[in-house]
């Protein structure tokens, strides 16, 4: 049953939408791995294509079997020496891992600062990044108005700009601009109220309809 106004009246404000997102703060380590992933997955497709080329020669000459499968194609060294260093990677990327917690406004600071900064006309980050209603390199720009605290430590007036800005990668700072458009923008889906009145009653009325 819903809640009466003096029910509604006595309970604590609503808190506002927030986010957590799982960065990782050390952009020399991140590059590393994004490298290492690229030249693992250069290899495997080079490994592959070679092999699915000598499985063609050798059905061309003699069809040994009418349907074989085909095996793994094997991998060159490389690609467990870049499995190992990945490994490595990762253990040190631990360090510098962490969550950053976003914490939304209300509608009305949120719609002032869509005045504010309006999307621009066909610019794709704008239409992509933030959803047609912002301007997303000024809330690139403003993200310490939304970042609250790194592994629930609150961060301290000065921390974003100065340093913890930084430190994120690009695309992770667009991922965070999206992140807050999300928060803003996307109503919470409210069940519809329940239908009276049983199956059998809704089926029987449908048929006389």
């Amino acid at each position: 049953m819903p809640k009466t106004l003096a029910e509604l009246r006595a309970e604590k404000a609503a808190k506002l939408p927030t986010r957590s997102v799982r960065l990782c703060l050390n952009l020399e380590l991140v590059e590393k791995v994004q490298r290492l992933s690229s030249e693992k997955a250069d290899l495997i497709i080079n490994a592959t294509a070679t092999a699915g080329q000598g499985d063609e020669d050798r059905e061309a000459k003699a069809r040994v079997r009418k349907s074989a499968e085909r095996a793994e194609p094997e991998m060159p060294p490389r690609v467990a020496e870049i499995d190992a260093e990945l490994t490595a990677l990762w253990d040190q990327m631990r360090d510098y891992e962490g969550d950053l917690q976003l914490n939304g406004v209300d509608g009305a600071a949120w719609q002032a600062y869509k005045d504010d900064h309006p999307p621009r006309e066909g610019n794709i980050s704008d239409t992509r990044n933030g959803n047609g209603v912002v301007n997303t390199t000024d809330l690139m720009a403003d993200l310490g108005d939304w970042a609250v605290s790194w592994n629930d430590e609150k961060l301290t007036e000065g921390d974003w700009s100065g340093w913890l800005s930084k430190r994120i990668a690009p695309a992770d700072m667009t991922d965070l601009v999206r992140r807050v458009v999300e928060m803003q923008e996307f109503k919470v889906t409210v069940p519809p109220k329940a239908l009276s009145g049983s199956p059998s009653t809704l089926s029987a009325e449908s048929a006389d309809a």
